[in-house]
């Protein structure tokens, strides 16, 4: 059954509460949201995703992730040959148990050396957080309680954009779209800094293209304190602006430079290896850092390299179909910032795509994007089945790669626990 939602309702009838912006909900709607949460985090999750678009269910997945981020848990003490040792919680687990013993003036003396790296330490707020949470508690989970409030906060505020429009209604299709919008789940805080500093960036990114906001320039500067790879976010937004003040655009070199950067990345990380010769050591340890980072290996190469290769593919297809309503889109006050901007993610993903850390970062920032202006353009149109062939595309991510990843960091209770009894285990006993 589709809403018929008017966004700009604030009335309040009898049994429903309404709020702008927000789909109506009944109180029992309320009451068996939050009593599933009370059972279980992931019950709480599931029943409020098959009705994100309410108030109640944005405040039961914040707490859901909540729970998951003080649930935690890695080990500190593996060794290289230890089947979870790829794990960066791991590592962010035993800097935070380091830190715990510094003193002011070993934190100023570690962010300015690092271990033993002249240029020091590029990522400053998650070593300054380490910090403070440690002149109160040694218990780690505090630390990853405080990640997960992060990310929470600014993914939660970025699905906003997706899910407040006037093209999302209620349904197994739009939720597909959350599903594309959403390129890390809430597993991300393993790696401490880079999606939490993502999701600070697209939110300004939104805020700035859609809301016209340009204050917002400063949070990803904010974000890039975080994971120094945020610098390039800062570009791109840079980029997006000079774009939207260009009064004529060709809409017609659209499609030849997709086509172009394509090509061009298969030859990217070579170009850079070859001038990262030539700049000063802190900037050339940074990108031959990110050209020569390897990805994870969990023993199911070629199934991760099929799927994966899925999804670039799928990509293109989106991009592709985007880009033929350039002209159009391009007419469209609301769209057109917005659709400049995922041209630019889109162009920068295909040329450093061959650049394993940094390319399949950046691939993945690329759909929320999408995701937003293909609703916005293509929801109640032809080209469905690009929607609906999401768990085909994410078959591999969806049952069996992403849950085996959240069960290395979480006990099997988790399952079905109530979140206050999670919450006293991990951060009181």
């Amino acid at each position: 059954m589709i809403l018929n939602i008017d966004i700009h309702s604030t009335d309040k009838k009898e049994g429903v509460i309404q709020n702008k912006f927000w789909w109506s909900e009944t109180p029992n709607d309320f009451f068996v949201k939050v009593l599933s949460f009370l059972i279980s985090p992931v019950l709480g999750f599931f029943t409020s995703f098959l009705r994100i678009n309410t108030k109640s269910s944005y405040c039961i997945i914040f707490l859901s992730f909540l729970t998951f981020g003080v649930s935690f848990s890695v080990d500190s003490h593996l060794k290289r040959d230890d089947a979870d040792y790829f794990l960066d919680g791991m590592w962010h687990r035993a800097e935070f148990e380091k830190i715990t013993y510094f003193s002011l003036d070993d934190l100023g003396l570690y962010l300015l050396i690092g271990n033993g790296v002249e240029d020091g330490s590029r990522d400053v707020i998650d070593k300054v957080l380490k910090f403070l949470i440690s002149r109160i508690t040694d218990n780690y989970h505090f630390f990853f309680l405080c990640i997960a409030f992060l990310y929470s906060f600014f993914f939660l505020k970025s699905l906003r954009y997706l899910t407040r429009s006037k093209e999302f209604h209620h349904g197994l299709f739009y939720l597909f779209f959350v599903y594309l919008f959403c390129f890390s789940g809430i597993f991300g805080i393993n790696g401490v800094r880079f999606v939490p500093a993502a999701w600070m960036s697209i939110y300004a990114i939104f805020r700035i293209f859609v809301d016209g906001n340009r204050k917002y320039i400063g949070l990803i500067v904010i974000a890039a304190l975080l994971h120094s790879s945020m610098w390039i976010m800062l570009l791109i937004a840079i980029c997006g602006l000079f774009l939207t003040k260009l009064i004529y655009m060709n809409n017609r070199l659209f499609m030849p430079f997709l086509y172009i950067s394509i090509i061009a990345g298969v030859f990217t990380s070579s170009v850079l290896v070859f001038f990262a010769t030539y700049l000063p050591d802190p900037f050339s340890s940074w990108v031959l850092n990110y050209v020569g980072g390897d990805t994870a290996e969990d023993g199911q190469g070629r199934f991760l390299e099929i799927f994966s290769f899925l999804k670039h593919v799928y990509m293109f297809i989106v991009a592709y179909l985007l880009m033929k309503r350039a002209s159009s889109i391009l007419l469209v006050e609301e769209l057109r910032p917005i659709f400049l901007i995922m041209y630019i993610f889109v162009l920068f993903s295909n040329l450093t795509i061959g650049i394993q850390t940094l390319g399949i970062r950046f691939f993945g920032l690329t759909f929320p994007f999408l995701a937003y202006i293909w609703l916005k353009v293509y929801s109640n149109k032809k080209n469905q089945a690009i929607i609906y062939s999401v768990p085909l595309v994410y078959f591999y991510d969806m049952f069996y790669f992403m849950p085996r990843l959240y069960f290395k960091v979480l006990d099997i209770e988790f399952l079905y626990t109530s979140p206050l009894l999670l919450f006293y285990k991990y951060l009181v006993i």
